[in-house]
């Protein structure tokens, strides 16, 4: 740019056109100005990283810790700090006998079918406390 500034002042003084002339460097010349960048460029982010690693551990404050209602597992499931609700269970009058009534051998059929539709119950009912 300067060229141009200094060809027109030559040529204001002297009166007479004057002749501006361009330098190329050569292919040699360019690739190595190009890898200098190149590696210039490299070094730069390389000590933006290294400074930001530095700040990042010195001076950067840690997030507060939020207490949540629930702990992380082992098992990858999240687990309430509420322990689950009793199960209760209904004593029906026609099958509980006082003591000296009560006969030898009692014929009951195990009740699976009332148990697992209890424990299906509290299941449903942990999931829809977990879910916001």
């Amino acid at each position: 740019m300067f060229n141009f500034f200094y060809a027109a002042l030559q040529q204001q003084r002297s009166g007479n056109a004057v002749k501006v002339a361009r330098y190329r460097p050569g292919k040699k010349t360019v690739c190595v100005r190009f890898a200098l960048g190149i590696l210039c460029g490299t070094a730069l982010l390389l000590a933006g990283h290294y400074g930001h690693l530095l700040y990042s551990v010195w001076f950067a404050e840690s997030p507060p810790v939020v207490e949540r209602p629930y702990k992380p597992s082992t098992q990858r499931y999240f687990y309430k700090k509420q322990p689950l609700p009793e199960a209760v269970e209904a004593i029906e009058s026609e099958t509980a006998l006082p003591d000296d009534t009560q006969p030898d051998e009692v014929d009951i059929e195990p009740s699976e079918p009332d148990n697992r539709t209890d424990l299906r119950e509290r299941v449903e009912q942990a999931i829809k406390e977990l879910q916001p």
